[in-house]
């Protein structure tokens, strides 16, 4: 366990979305444009009804960690009201214009041309590659009803060190394959292996909190440092340890982005030097640009666990998903040699 290693901080950010632009011939037009204002807006107000929650889930997720720090366990129920009773029972209770740095996902585009479907169910995804350790502390939380959301699949996928993504490392370009402009929009590339480094998710415990460990990512051409994430709910398992990826139990695709003075300390380091790849700044990437828009915040809160970056990082990111809400999969590339039957059925 390496609980009783971390340091706590927190900081609340949403995850805002995977890919810039969703696939389909009618993506620019003026109706589906005015259709996604009307749902940005509708998540707008459902993060200014959660702000106090979020707030309280903030505080106490780094309360606990602190805890256990200390080697004191706290494992019940949080409640995220207990901190918000006033003795004024007609007291209003705070208006944002903005998404005060809350966290609800922007889901309006594709997964990007390195997902896999049927991802492995585990919490290191490491498999030896080299690059500083992450651990990723990630709460979802329901924005419907602005409490934590338990037992939901959250997967991450990101480039190594290098700029590859594992299963696509021979087909040359930008993030070991093309992708046209260094990964934007939706368009699958093909398989070149069976290797799955840096892919994979968990379930979240009773509080929607999940800890998965990774590296910190390299870059490729076209793009920032970022990680992937997609939000499963209701999640079918195979007796082979992986997920049955449906766009019937996905709540949504996201981004996650790091501070550019932290990126330049990473990368500097040997395991992330001599990849072949131009380093594309954070102030120069558009889909980035895109994810901190309106009120957004897409940028995860890091800590340094030790001394040296050697000893690892602890990053903390809250994910707000719509039960509700369905997104689309748009790739037909599955983890491992071969598709099982029962992925045909999606």
């Amino acid at each position: 366990m390496i609980w009783s290693k971390l340091i706590g901080l927190v900081s609340l950010c949403a995850l805002v979305s995977a890919h810039a632009i969703p696939d389909g011939p009618f993506h620019n037009h003026p109706e589906e444009i005015a259709r996604r204002q009307v749902e940005t807006n509708e998540r707008h107000v459902l993060a200014r009804n959660c702000a106090p929650q979020i707030a309280e889930y903030q505080a106490q997720r780094k309360a606990r960690r602190d805890l256990r720090r200390r080697g004191i366990v706290d494992d019940t129920i949080m409640d995220l009201e207990k901190r918000q009773a006033t003795s004024t029972a007609s007291a209003l209770k705070p208006h944002y214009s903005t998404i005060q740095n809350t966290c609800i996902a922007a889901p309006e585009v594709t997964e990007g041309p390195y997902y896999l479907r049927n991802e492995l169910i585990r919490t290191d995804l490491r498999e030896g590659q080299a690059g500083t350790s992450l651990y990723l502390d990630i709460g979802v939380l329901d924005i419907t009803t602005c409490k934590p959301a338990t037992n939901v699949f959250v997967e991450i996928w990101a480039c190594s060190a290098q700029g590859v993504y594992s299963a696509f490392s021979q087909t040359g370009g930008s993030g070991g394959g093309g992708g046209g402009g260094g990964g934007g929009g939706g368009m699958s590339s093909g398989k070149t292996d069976n290797n799955n480094f840096l892919r994979g998710g968990y379930t979240t415990n009773a509080n929607g909190v999940v800890e998965l460990l990774t590296i910190y990512p390299g870059f490729y051409t076209g793009r920032t440092v970022h990680i992937h994430t997609m939000v499963h709910q209701n999640v079918k398992t195979s007796t082979n340890g992986t997920i049955v990826s449906s766009p019937t139990t996905l709540r949504h695709i996201g981004q996650i982005f790091f501070d550019e003075a932290l990126n330049t300390r990473v990368l500097a380091q040997s395991a992330y030097q001599g990849s072949g790849q131009s380093h594309t700044l954070n102030s120069a990437d558009s889909i980035l640009r895109q994810a901190n828009s309106g009120g957004y915040s897409a940028f995860a809160s890091v800590t340094q666990l030790g001394s040296a970056l050697s000893d690892g990082l602890l990053g903390y990111i809250t994910i707000g998903i719509n039960p509700s809400a369905t997104r689309s999969i748009s790739t037909n590339n599955y983890y491992g040699p071969v598709k099982r039957e029962e992925e045909d059925d999606d």
